[in-house]
């Protein structure tokens, strides 16, 4: 991308995480799913969609805090398993868990 803009696509992510952590070292992310996933079913669809993918590494993943408004999930995980994750349908997007201004906060502003 021109510009200095940094390229936030699911595949761009990945390669920034793999190249910081490695494929077998864990990495910190927020995951995004999709619309079609209930807001009450975010955490339990993750942990199914991780049994799934990789059983063997499901006592390596931890969840972190779940957004039901952004239908998001915080989440440790090896780089293999979380690009695993991005290959299925009901996720779809990915965001490195190291941006601390990725959620809107409220400040407190009054008018003038």
């Amino acid at each position: 991308m021109d510009g200095g803009e940094t390229d936030w696509t699911p595949e761009a992510v990945l390669l920034r995480l793999e190249g910081a952590c490695g494929t077998d070292a864990a990495a910190s992310a927020h995951l995004f799913l999709s619309g079609d996933v209930p807001a009450d079913e975010v955490a339990q669809r993750v942990r199914r969609a991780v049994a799934e993918v990789a059983p063997e590494d499901s006592q390596a993943v931890a969840l972190g805090p779940v957004s039901k408004l952004a239908r998001s999930v915080g989440i440790r995980a090896p780089v293999r398993v979380l690009r695993s994750l991005m290959s299925r349908d009901e996720f779809v997007s990915i965001l490195p868990g190291d941006l601390d201004d990725m959620l809107i906060r409220p400040v407190d502003k009054r008018p003038a």
